[in-house]
């Protein structure tokens, strides 16, 4: 890893403010900032975690519009460096930032990894979800193994 800043990605509804203020725990000390896109939360009156934290940048449906779990690559076009697309509702080990970094590091910065991701059976695809074979991010995978839709909680690349 080099000088490149890191930073997460990711998008969130008010439901689940349980969950994201853990996961925003999980990776605060791990990256240089967060880039936050908030669905349905009202700017005025945000959970005091997400408040006047120079490291957490939130973005709001109210100013850009709902495009759903797309939200969390809102702020990519913007940022330099490496990024890591995360969940809302995943706790992160300490390590997990630095494990990302060196897994895309491995690949020269040319390739997008996931922890998460499917197979597709041969076509045709009757049923996207029963057609296909899933590497859990929770799970135990063995080996690395290349995927035709990788996972977006568990996601990760460099800008270059």
């Amino acid at each position: 890893m080099d000088n490149s800043p890191v930073y997460a990605c990711l998008t969130t509804l008010p439901d689940r403010t349980k969950s994201l203020e853990e996961t925003i725990e999980s990776l605060l000390p791990q990256v240089d900032e967060i880039h936050l896109f908030l669905h349905g939360y009202n700017p005025v009156n945000l959970p005091a975690f997400l408040e006047d934290n120079p490291k957490i940048k939130l973005k709001y449906d109210i100013e850009w519009g709902d495009n759903g779990d797309l939200d969390m690559f809102h702020s990519v076009k913007d940022l330099n460096g490496y990024v890591i697309i995360c969940g809302d509702d995943l706790i992160y080990p300490p390590n997990y930032v630095e494990t990302m970094v060196k897994a895309v590091d491995k690949y020269k910065r040319k390739a997008l990894v996931s922890g998460h991701g499917s197979i597709l059976f041969p076509l045709p695809i009757a049923d996207y979800y029963a057609d296909r074979y899933v590497y859990p991010c929770l799970g135990d995978v063995k080996g690395e193994f290349q995927v035709q839709v990788p996972g977006t909680g568990a996601m990760a690349f460099h800008t270059d």
